[in-house]
C-alpha cells in the first residue's frame, strides 16, 4: 500500500522567554545578570514589552540557603 506524502507547514519557533533566578543566598539575576529587586522589574518590563507573547521563568535554587527567620 503506498502512503500520501504531505509537506509540513512552518517549523516551529519558540517563544521568546526571560528568566529570574534566585541563588541560596538571596540573589536576583535576570537572565544571569545580577541585578537588585528595583532593576529586576525595569529588566523583565522591558523584555515583555518588545513581545506581550514572553513567557518569565523563575528558577530557585534548591538546598539549604541562609535563614533569616525565627
Amino acid at each position: 500500500m503506498q502512503l500520501r506524502q504531505f509537506t509540513s507547514g512552518k517549523a516551529a519557533t519558540s517563544a521568546p522567554a526571560v528568566t529570574i533566578a534566585v541563588d541560596l543566598d538571596g540573589k536576583v539575576f535576570v537572565e544571569k545578570d545580577p541585578v537588585e529587586l528595583p532593576g529586576m522589574v525595569t529588566k523583565v518590563k522591558e523584555k515583555v514589552a518588545k513581545d506581550k507573547k514572553t513567557v518569565v521563568y523563575l528558577a530557585i535554587a534548591e538546598g539549604q540557603g541562609r535563614v533569616d527567620r525565627a
